[in-house]
Formats: C-alpha cells, sequence, structure tokens
C-alpha cells in the first residue's frame, strides 16, 4: 500500500461506502484479500485438485453461480441482523480466506438476495427493507427500477392499489434509512476491519525490512543505523506520527513490529490497541 493511499484516506476520512483493498495487506481499496484460515471444509474456489479448474475473478467470487444462494430469507435476516459482516458470513461458507473480492461482487449478491425474496412473495415489505438498509443501491439496482416502473407506468394510482403501495413502501424505506443506525453499525465493523488489515500490512513491511536486510546485531547495526532510518521514512511519508517517533524506535528496536504496526495505525486512524486486537467497545 503506497503512502500516498494512506495519506487520501487520513485526510478525507473513512470512505462512504464499504472499504475494500486493493492487495493483500490492504483493506481500503478495491479487492479484499484474506490469509487461509485452518479447518473448514475445502473451498469451491480454492486450488482445485482437478486439473483445468476455472480460475474466478474477484468480482465473481460472491455470485450465486460460484455460491449458491440456498436460503434466501436466511441470508436477508443474516444482511439485516448484522451481528457479523455479511462478507465475513459468505467467507465462511466458501471455506477460505485466502481470496479477493470487490465490493461489486457482495453489493451484487445483496441485490440478487432481495430480488429472490421479493420475486417469490410480490411483497412491497422487502422492498421497504431493501431500500432502508441499502439505500446507496437504489437507484442502481436493475429489478427494482424495472418494478417500479411496470407499477407506475401501467397501474391505476388509486388508494389501496399495489401501485400505491409500492410507492409507499419506497417512501417509508427512505425514511427508516435516515434514522437507521444499523447501517452505520455495519459500516463501523467494516472501517473496523481495514484498520485490522491495514495493521497487519505495516506490520509485514516492517518485519519484512528486518528479514531483508542481514544486520549484525551485535554491533548494533539494526538498532543504531536501521531503525532511526525507518523511522525516519515513515513520519516523512506519514508527518501524524512524528509525536510517536521515540515509542516507534523502542518497538522497532526490540522488534515488537506488531506493536509498532499498531501504534501506527492509532495515530493515523485513531483506532485504539483494544478495537485492533477484536474487543471493539460496545
Amino acid at each position: 500500500m503506497d503512502s500516498s493511499s494512506l495519506i487520501h484516506w487520513r485526510e478525507n476520512g473513512a470512505p462512504a461506502a464499504l472499504p475494500c483493498p486493493t492487495s493483500t495487506g490492504d483493506l481500503t481499496g478495491a479487492n479484499m484479500v484474506r490469509r487461509e484460515r485452518g479447518g473448514g471444509s475445502p473451498s469451491p474456489l480454492s486450488p482445485s485438485k482437478k486439473q483445468g479448474a476455472k480460475v474466478v475473478s474477484e468480482d465473481e467470487v460472491f455470485s450465486p453461480e460460484i455460491l449458491p444462494i440456498e436460503d434466501r430469507w436466511e441470508e436477508k435476516r443474516i444482511i439485516e441482523k448484522r451481528k457479523i459482516p455479511y462478507y465475513e458470513y459468505l467467507i465462511r461458507k466458501l471455506g477460505t480466506r485466502s481470496l479477493g473480492w470487490t465490493e461489486g461482487s457482495l453489493y451484487n449478491r445483496v441485490r440478487e438476495v432481495y430480488r429472490l425474496c421479493f420475486e417469490s412473495t410480490k411483497d412491497v415489505n422487502v422492498i421497504n427493507d431493501f431500500v432502508a438498509y441499502h439505500p446507496g443501491l437504489v437507484f442502481d439496482t436493475p429489478w427494482l427500477a424495472a418494478v417500479v416502473h411496470d407499477h407506475t407506468v401501467f397501474e391505476d394510482p388509486g388508494k389501496g392499489s399495489y401501485r400505491t403501495r409500492l410507492l409507499q413502501a419506497l417512501g417509508h424505506g427512505f425514511k427508516r434509512a435516515a434514522g437507521h443506525p444499523s447501517g452505520k453499525r455495519w459500516q463501523k465493523a467494516t472501517w473496523i476491519e481495514s484498520q485490522r488489515e491495514l495493521m497487519n500490512s505495516f506490520a509485514g513491511m516492517l518485519r519484512g525490512s528486518y528479514k531483508s536486510g542481514n544486520w549484525n546485531l551485535a554491533l548494533g547495526e539494526w538498532k543504531k543505523v536501521e531503525v532511526p532510518k525507518r523511522v525516519d521514512d515513515l513520519i516523512r511519508q506519514h508527518p501524524l506520527l512524528k509525536g510517536a517517533s521515540k515509542d516507534l524506535k523502542v518497538h522497532l528496536e526490540k522488534r515488537q513490529f506488531r506493536k509498532a504496526a499498531r501504534l501506527i495505525v492509532f495515530k493515523l486512524w485513531g483506532v485504539n490497541k483494544r478495537t485492533l486486537d477484536g474487543n471493539p467497545a460496545n
């Protein structure tokens, strides 16, 4: 992850939409990559033992063709309940954490889940929920646009008609969205997850810089020569770290790369130790 991206994030704040990464340690760009977790069933997307297995692009990872929507209502409930981020639920279903994915692949699946729920019932409450939980997707959802078009152009606008109930569902959905805390909670959860990935990225970078050199520790090459240089480089790229230079030097001298990375993320984005370690305060 280059310094300009980090500075851009610091100056402009968290994105309004789901943050997604561009590289292995970066959760702030377009393609998230997760590390493999132990156990679990084999992923349908993992390198297959079959020869010539299809390579799945990051835009297709969550598509129903790759990961079938077995229970549309259950997925809708998980999306809205948000005890865990929806993408985390899908990654668990895939049984892998080593794949990249884009926000497009996630949002396309969200659209499809609601479409299936609506088409099975024609219940306008499904649309109400979709608008309330995903107002940012409403104007970029072809099936919803088609439903609204079909029922507003050709149908009687009389009181109690399906057309009227549909438009009321849209209106109520936007009203709910205006005061809905769930979207903020989900946004916060993904933002925190992105900072953890950034911390891991920084830790990997610092650890790699140490391992790449053949330092004579007895002569203090790492501690006396390389650490000050590394800290100066970090401060030059990210001036907000200037006040943390002393602590950064201590962590790097002791080769405590994770602690150094955690300090960097805290200084740049204000995410505290407890949150980064996976115990966010409620």
